[in-house]
């Protein structure tokens, strides 16, 4: 069950950008057949389960919402509770602890952006179109990462041209918060006198992310309501 709460979590940690879901119908399809089915692995129908409830729970302002990077320091305490009810069915996660998750990292996520736009940190287009090559590569190399977009994207019922063009946004939220964060490392490594990427400066990571994230949350006032 481990494995299958990493990739929920991967799923569920954001605050803007999943998918387009405004491209679903709502209709089911084929595709679910198979993930009802013996043939599917046990990871592959609670993905699929998981983004299919999450798509069902969404209305339509919400799904157009979910199209872009949302900008807002508010982050929507009803959209956290509708994620966290979905991931707790195919979790051993409860949904009150997943809201705690959730809350937590989304606010911490969203500061983080804030913070990077705010000191100009910039993704080129040239930047997004080798990390989603690089993506699409790897969904071609790799069975198992294959196995779960498949399942993602059948459960929001979405082509995978339909999921690369909506995942590409929210590739571009997630490079903007490495940048920002790996700009800010590297200072404090400077500053501490520490050798970058050596065994003390990873260990020296945590306390400056959450260094970090705390002064971004408080002088951005981020906050779930």
């Amino acid at each position: 069950m481990k494995k299958i709460v990493i990739m929920v979590s991967s799923l569920v940690i954001v605050t803007g950008v999943v998918f387009a879901l405004v491209l679903l119908n709502g209709n089911d399809t084929n595709a679910g057949n198979y993930y009802r089915s013996s043939i599917a692995s046990e990871g592959e129908k609670d993905l699929y389960q998981f983004s299919k409830s999450d798509a069902e729970k969404l209305t339509g302002e919400e799904k157009e919402e979910l199209k872009t990077i949302d900008e807002s320091p508010v982050i929507d305490k009803d959209m956290i509770r509708k994620r966290a009810e979905s991931a707790a069915k195919v979790s051993d996660k409860s949904q009150r602890e997943w809201e705690k998750t959730l809350e937590e990292k989304s606010i911490r996520n969203q500061a983080l952006y804030l913070a990077a736009k705010e000191e100009g940190v910039k993704v080129t287009g040239k930047e997004l179109d080798d990390a989603m090559k690089k993506l699409k590569e790897l969904y071609d190399e790799d069975a198992e990462y294959k196995k779960e977009v498949d399942a993602s994207r059948a459960g929001y019922d979405l082509t995978i041209d339909e999921y690369w063009e909506a995942y590409r946004e929210q590739q571009r939220y997630s490079m903007m918060i490495n940048k920002y964060e790996e700009g800010y490392y590297t200072k404090m490594a400077s500053k501490e006198k520490i050798e970058p990427y050596t065994p003390e400066y990873y260990n020296k990571q945590k306390k400056w992310y959450e260094e970090l994230t705390d002064k971004m949350i408080q002088k951005f006032k981020v906050r779930v309501e």
